[in-house]
């Protein structure tokens, strides 16, 4: 269920390896940091009825390491369908049973999903916290794609605020990782960083 939720999303990066049975058929392969959610492919409504069934089944079985996963699944998918009080909301609780049980990745996916809700949303300042605190998580979790991503969109954050500087800082060290490890994210942070010079603040 899970795996048929991400893509129905269009998620396709995994972040933690299967964990096994989870009820009747669901195994936990959870993705990693989203992206903005703005140019993938994604069906919301299907991936949000299987998100609550497999927060459902988290809740009534009383894992709490799948509660805190799926909720910031179904807040991701929420935010992403315009609801974003009910995104804060599920990406909140989440946080808080990630934070209780010590589970490190979902607090850091947790915390980048509730930046990218307020930078969506025009609360940047909080956004940028949210973004740094999980920046830290990432580091010191060994996860140089997290990281990357992270400093991707805390560039965009940095921008709007009109903080170049900042914004070129993140792009830059992003832009290292993505092209050590490979990844095509690497092209975007460079059009990032190309039309930083050239172009006005607070665009993206």
């Amino acid at each position: 269920m899970h795996f048929r939720g991400l893509a129905e999303l269009g998620m396709n990066r995994s972040e933690e390896p299967s964990r096994g049975m989870f009820g009747a058929q669901m195994v936990d392969s959870f993705q990693g940091v989203h992206g903005n959610g703005n140019s993938l492919p994604w069906r919301p409504f299907g991936a949000l009825v299987f998100f609550e069934k497999a927060l459902k089944i988290s809740q009534d079985i009383g894992d709490l390491y799948r509660q805190g996963r799926f909720m910031s699944n179904v807040g991701d998918v929420y935010w992403r369908l315009g609801r974003l009080e009910q995104a804060v909301d599920c990406l909140e609780q989440g946080l808080a049973i990630c934070r209780k049980i010590g589970d490190h990745r979902g607090i850091a996916l947790s915390l980048y999903n509730l930046a990218e809700v307020n930078r969506n949303r025009g609360r940047l300042e909080e956004a940028i916290d949210y973004y740094r605190e999980a920046l830290v998580i990432r580091r010191d979790i060994g996860d140089p794609w997290g990281e990357a991503r992270i400093l991707q969109s805390l560039g965009l954050a940095l921008q709007r605020v009109e903080d170049a500087e900042a914004a070129r800082a993140c792009w830059q060290k992003a832009l290292a990782i993505f092209s050590q490890l490979g990844e095509p994210q690497a092209e975007e942070v460079r059009a990032y960083l190309l039309a930083l010079e050239g172009a006005p603040l607070g665009g993206k």
